[in-house]
């Protein structure tokens, strides 16, 4: 077993309501159901019902301010076609490659911010694929040891 990181540190330096707790929920369920402990059984149980409340038409997820998406005009550095047929050259940023977006319903929000327009940061629902499967596996996971 390795030796303790002394030297290791960490700062929290913002909170966020994001629904990427699914992964730590489905690790708590395997423990919950492995050791028989009654109280990470609650845990567990508790976690996928709480994200379940943060459902949307859409799927689930929870409002956030993302400051990142000041980040839309960043250039990838690379060459191709998307699959939606965008190209990829030297010119290209996040948002030239991704034409989709503009058919969001926050598109002009987020745009504002990312063109300087807009000094508040949007908040907004994101539905990432990966948390929905995640979030999905783990209300599956939660029925297979505890039988519900």
């Amino acid at each position: 077993m390795p030796s303790a990181d002394t030297g290791l540190h960490v700062a929290v330096t913002e909170h966020i309501q994001d629904v990427g707790t699914a992964a730590p929920a489905r690790t708590l369920i395997a423990y919950a159901a492995g050791s028989g402990d009654a109280r990470a059984e609650t845990v567990a149980e508790n976690l996928p019902e709480a994200l379940w409340k943060h459902r949307d038409d859409l799927g689930t997820s929870a409002p956030g301010p993302r400051a990142d998406y000041e980040r839309v005009n960043d250039p990838p550095g690379r060459r191709g076609t998307m699959p939606n047929g965008d190209p990829i050259d030297a010119n290209s940023t996040f948002m030239s490659i991704r034409s989709f977006y503009r058919g969001d319903p926050d598109y002009e929000r987020v745009w504002a911010h990312a063109n300087g327009a807009a000094s508040t940061v949007p908040v907004v629902r994101c539905h990432r694929f990966r948390m929905q499967a995640g979030i999905a596996v783990a209300m599956a996971d939660y029925g297979f040891p505890f039988n519900e």
